[in-house]
């Protein structure tokens, strides 16, 4: 019991990090899931686990980069959830390895969804803070920059470490009942819905790389490196 509550803490401070990666600070692109996902897998020596979640939650949405000033989708804290609570479930050995990513990636689809309206919520709530920015800046109290920004990364913070708790808490409540109650049998058949998934988000970034010719030289010189890569390796 107390690993899994060290396992919630940890992933809850990522996902307060993922928060104000997304919106006030830094903007490392940490929240990424590709980024956020295979480095909670990494902390608790579950590399495969984390990569695969990030895999999963990246492509469907990678047609929706925060590019040219526009808000990408804000998936990130459903992401590490759906992470942090498969890597409690497989220790626990509750079902075969299919059935929790699966059930998993549902459970942190949902709480993406609420994520992205809390980052949105925390988002309108810091433009407050500009405009104090502003009224700072006239008067030349410059001390006061430094505060309000600190101010605004603190919301969002709190704000992604409380939702990734929350959805922490809920799923593992919910989701053991749901995958216990999951015959091992479909495992085989969990196992084609990952590729799904994956089709989708292929889908969705062929789509973008064919109707958009800005898009079309983003994207060529790195598939031609991946390819070559893959090629020589393996």
């Amino acid at each position: 019991m107390m690993e899994t509550v060290l396992i919630f803490a940890i992933v809850s401070i990522l996902g307060g990090i993922a928060a104000v990666d997304a919106v006030p600070a830094f903007q490392f692109m940490i929240n990424r899931p590709i980024v956020i996902c295979s480095l909670t897998g990494a902390i608790f020596g579950m590399t495969e686990v984390g990569v695969t979640f990030g895999i999963l939650f990246e492509l469907p949405w990678l047609i929706d980069m925060p590019l040219g000033g526009k808000h990408g989708s804000e998936n990130s804290l459903g992401a590490v959830v759906a992470a942090g609570l498969a890597i409690v479930f497989f220790r626990q050995k509750l079902n075969q390895d299919n059935i929790i990513i699966i059930i998993n990636f549902l459970f942190g689809m949902g709480i993406a969804k609420i994520g992205a309206n809390f980052i949105e919520f925390v988002r309108q709530k810091n433009l407050s803070l500009v405009q104090k920015a502003d009224l700072a800046i006239q008067r030349g109290e410059f001390s006061q920059i430094t505060v309000l920004n600190l101010t605004g990364a603190a919301h969002s913070f709190v704000m992604g470490l409380a939702l990734t708790a929350a959805g922490l808490i809920s799923g593992y409540l919910v989701l053991p009942v749901i995958i216990k109650f999951i015959h091992p049998n479909f495992n085989d058949a969990f196992g084609m819905a990952k590729f799904g998934i994956l089709g989708v988000g292929f889908g969705s970034v062929l789509t973008l790389f064919l109707t958009n010719k800005e898009t079309k030289r983003c994207y060529l010189v790195p598939t031609f490196i991946g390819v070559g890569l893959w090629l020589l390796f393996f």
